[in-house]
This record gives structure tokens, C-alpha cells and sequence, in this order.
């Protein structure tokens, strides 16, 4: 199947290859991929994740408590503390009060930073886990 054929999936099709790239990317040292690899899976992640407009299932927690006043706000969102199978977590909750386009692109965008966010790693950085269905 060629690249641009595999960008264009939509739905469960889609789903399925988001899914397995997550897994893949998590498990990279088992499957002993080297840096070129892991960058050309990240990037076919973003692109098939743009054109379907899915993430991969394993970003979304359940069994999370969220505290009910928030620690702080800004002009696109909140944070609040939380709960996550004992560990505390910084919640970050989204204000959309858009139009279903916008709110669509917006979406997209924060698909693609949730993306790039899990796979980063720096010592001054807070790792991304997952959404919050």
C-alpha cells in the first residue's frame, strides 16, 4: 500500500494503523527502531491523524478523578489537579466556544501537539499521557 493511499484511510482503517503506530513508538527499544525509524513512523502518525481526524485509542484514560475548582485558567482552557491510579496529574480542560468548523480545526491541532507532546522527552517537561474521554 503506498504512502499516500495509507494517509487517505479513513475510519476503522485508520484507527487500526494509528493504534499500531502508537504501539510501535512505545515499544521501540524492544523493536530495536533507530532514530530515522521512530521519525518516519511519528511523522506518518501526524499526517494520518490530520487527514482522519482520530488519535490513537491507547491517549484516551478512564478511571480519572478531577479535583472541581481548577488551580488555573487562561484565555483557551484550565488546569486541575487530578487523580490516576494513585499518581497525581495536571489536567489540562480546553474552552471551545467556536463554531463546528473551528471547533474541528482546533480539534486537528491538538491531536497533532497531543502527538508530538507524548514523544517528547526533556527533563523541564511534563510528559503527555493521554485525553480524557
Amino acid at each position: 500500500m503506498s504512502y499516500k493511499k495509507r494517509l487517505s484511510l479513513q475510519s476503522s482503517a485508520a484507527q487500526l494503523i494509528l493504534d499500531l503506530l502508537q504501539m510501535t513508538l512505545d515499544h521501540s527499544v524492544t523493536y530495536s527502531l533507530d532514530s530515522k525509524s521512530e521519525h518516519t513512523l511519528l511523522t506518518a502518525m501526524l499526517h494520518l491523524s490530520k487527514c482522519s481526524s482520530l488519535y490513537p485509542r491507547s491517549y484516551i484514560l478512564t478511571e480519572v478523578r478531577q479535583d472541581e475548582f481548577p488551580i488555573a485558567s487562561g484565555h483557551f482552557g484550565e488546569v486541575f489537579r487530578g487523580d490516576y491510579n494513585g499518581r497525581k496529574v495536571a489536567l489540562k480542560v480546553f474552552k471551545l466556544y467556536l463554531t463546528l468548523s473551528l471547533i474541528s480545526n482546533i480539534t486537528k491541532a491538538l491531536f497533532k501537539e497531543a502527538i508530538l507532546w507524548r514523544h517528547l522527552v526533556h527533563r523541564n517537561l511534563c510528559c503527555f499521557t493521554e485525553f480524557i474521554n
